[in-house]
């Protein structure tokens, strides 16, 4: 490992779980402040990919300058790029990509919506979890992962801070490696190479901010938690 930015890369491109895309029964937006992803997934409706778009989502602090949910604000966007509102649906009660799933599940089941294959959208450095997490609690489902083509420095752009994303890379891939034995992501063995990669990134200075309220619940368990 020669510098921090190869580290960053390597960390990157493993979270970044992106599959090729087919025709599904429905675009899957699960919450989040990046609407760029209402924008791709009304791009992905008025190409014939899905008949229905569902967003997702109640508020974070990330969000709170919405002035609205989630689910709405990223539905609002959608009308005004040509979506019609008949083939939206929105849940705005979730908060976390688990309850994001029962939600929408629930949601579905009680309009006799019938699901097989989902697109779902979900920015770069939060798709290998959010996927891990989709197979943990909707397993019953094909989930083809959309991130669209941002890369490593089109996200240092949007965040402003490079320091931050490589924080925000650090502490997915350290709940990657460990959510699973709280029974919240199938388990995912983490390569060795990210692995390395991390621990490059930890003596270099950089942080992965994971929660203490989930450290101690791991370590009540018997969990090493570091990686």
């Amino acid at each position: 490992m020669k510098s921090s930015r190869e580290a960053a890369e390597i960390l990157w491109n493993y979270h970044n779980v992106k599959h090729e895309l087919q025709k599904s029964d429905a675009i899957f937006v699960p919450g989040h402040n990046d609407v760029r992803f209402a924008e791709r997934a009304a791009e992905l409706y008025h190409k014939g990919l899905a008949p229905f778009i569902i967003f997702s989502g109640a508020n974070s602090p990330l969000t709170s300058y919405f002035g609205q949910f989630e689910a709405l604000y990223f539905k609002s966007r959608a009308l005004e790029l040509g979506v019609p509102e008949e083939a939206i649906i929105t849940e705005s009660n979730s908060t976390n990509t688990e309850q994001n799933i029962r939600e929408v599940k629930l949601l579905l089941k009680k309009n006799d919506v019938n699901i097989q294959q989902l697109i779902v959208l979900q920015r770069p450095f939060l798709s290998k979890r959010v996927y891990l997490t989709l197979q943990k609690f909707w397993p019953e489902v094909n989930h083809l992962m959309d991130t669209h083509q941002y890369n490593f420095d089109d996200y240092v752009g949007w965040f402003g801070d490079e320091a931050k994303l490589i924080e925000q890379l650090m502490g997915n891939t350290k709940r990657v490696a460990l959510y699973s034995y709280l029974d919240w992501t199938v388990p995912e063995e983490v390569e060795s190479e990210v692995v390395e990669a991390y621990r490059f990134l930890k003596s270099d200075g950089y942080k992965d901010n994971f929660p203490e309220d989930v450290i101690n619940k791991l370590r009540a368990k018997g969990v090493v938690t570091e990686l």
